[in-house]
């Protein structure tokens, strides 16, 4: 029960899932639920997965691929786009902190937020559908759970600047245990691996996302001495993507 509870908080949270009982997302409650953060990736890679398989039965591979891209936005409710145009809004339009963070509390989005969102999902597009399925499948998967774990460690290396937002609950560390069940379930699909790209290989694609957070994380921390939790979903969104590009570079060899 230690372990069901705050996973449906998770993945109430996370997603647009039905749970068996609709959470109730007090702070306290909500303290510790960012380690089931990569588990929730693996069912949103799973659902997304599904419907590609389905839908080609019937349709060609990029059509399925757009299906599948819009299954993913459906079951996390645009969660994680929705904190890339944010940030990026507020970090474009914004001079100093107090500024970036007002404009990334406003829910219009703005031109900056628009074209990162087009250029998100034309960079998913063209990646995903420039590999064959079963490469793809296993890239969506894993990009899904190694994108989410990144988030989690943004939230263990930064302070959050908005304590009483709605997600100023599960900021707090998390313990050895929580951390080490968040490292082995975001990259425990990485073993897939061995099956579509040359092993050697890997570290290269799990270097260049670890250099997009370094870089993000550096950026945020200068702009506004912490996170937001439009922040993690940035970040989420923008290692997803270098996810893919590596997997695709490997490929490309």
């Amino acid at each position: 029960m230690k372990f069901i509870h705050p996973f449906l908080l998770a993945l109430g949270f996370f997603s647009r899932i039905p749970v068996p009982s609709k959470p109730d997302f007090k702070p306290a409650d909500m303290a510790g639920i960012s380690a089931f953060f990569p588990l929730v990736g693996w069912i949103i890679g799973a659902g997304m997965a599904a419907v590609y398989i389905v839908v080609h039965q019937l349709l060609p591979h990029g059509v399925s691929i757009i299906c599948m891209l819009a299954a993913g936005i459906w079951l996390t409710g645009a969660l994680h786009e929705d904190g890339l145009a944010d940030t990026v809004d507020g970090l474009g339009g914004g001079l100093d902190r107090e500024r970036v963070l007002t404009i990334m509390h406003d829910s219009r989005v703005g031109s900056y937020g628009v074209l990162a969102l087009g250029v998100m999902l034309l960079l998913k597009f063209s990646t995903l559908s420039a590999m064959s399925s079963g490469v793809m499948l296993w890239a969506v998967l894993a990009g899904h759970s190694v994108s989410r774990l990144a988030g989690v460690w943004l939230m263990q290396t930064l302070e959050y600047v908005r304590p009483q937002g709605k997600g100023g609950g599960m900021t707090q560390p998390l313990g050895k245990r929580a951390l080490t069940f968040a490292m082995l379930t975001g990259l425990l699909p990485l073993l897939g691996a061995a099956w579509w790209i040359p092993l050697w290989n890997l570290p290269l694609v799990l270097l260049a996302v670890a250099l997009v957070w370094w870089w993000f994380r550096a950026v945020l921390q200068r702009r506004l001495g912490g996170y937001t939790g439009d922040c993690v979903g940035a970040m989420q969104q923008l290692t997803e993507i270098m996810f893919y590009l590596g997997v695709l570079a490997c490929l490309s060899q």
